[in-house]
Formats: C-alpha cells, structure tokens, sequence
C-alpha cells in the first residue's frame, strides 16, 4: 500500500487554515512515523491525538463518503495530519470549518485510491 502526501490552505486572514497530510499503512512507514511522533514530543511542538469531536472527524469522514479512500481500509491506514492555526485567529467556528475543508481538500489531493 503506497504512502499519499496531501496539502490545502482554506480561507483568508487569522482564521485560515493550512493543513499537510501523509496517508499509508498503519503498519508500514507512516504507521511508524505516527507512533514515533506521538512519542518523541519536543518542546514547542506537542504530538497528539485530536478529533473535533467524539466520533466526529469532520474532514476524514467526509473524505471517505467520498471515495478519497475505501471505508474497508480505516482499520489499515494510519493518518497523520500537520496543523497551522494562527494565534490571532477569532472566530473558532470559522477555524474549525476552515480546518476540516483543508482536511478533505488534502485527502483528496493525496491521490490515496
């Protein structure tokens, strides 16, 4: 299974999002590297684990209703996703729907199928 690297910017000014995404094998190279990561926090860069909220991760689900990758493969994949928010962003509603359209939008550039 090959490894996809995505990246999008949505919106305009302090509440914009970037997001970068690399997409492969839970027990392959990007599973290795998502488990490294989450396990070697460095100081100004904390590692973890985050969805907008309980089973609701926004820009991934809709990227699998969509055919970016196959509802078989979520038990296979490992995702690991590189997050900019900028700290004079003022409207968390419009970072959250920023963020989950940056999301999908990297997914689907990832080319993953």
């Amino acid at each position: 299974m090959k490894s996809e690297y995505g990246e999008s910017f949505v919106g305009e000014g302090v509440n914009a999002a970037h997001i970068n995404t690399v997409l492969g094998n839970r027990e392959g190279a990007v599973g290795t590297a998502w488990a490294t990561g989450l396990a070697t926090p460095s100081i100004g860069h904390t590692r973890f684990v985050a969805v907008a909220a309980p089973n609701h991760p926004r820009g991934v689900q809709r990227a699998r209703d969509n055919g970016v990758f196959g509802a078989s493969d979520l038990r296979e994949l490992a995702l690991i996703v590189a997050v900019w928010v900028n700290p004079l962003a003022d409207d968390a509603v419009q970072v959250e729907e920023n963020n989950a359209e940056a999301t999908y939008l990297a997914l689907k550039s990832g080319n993953y199928l």
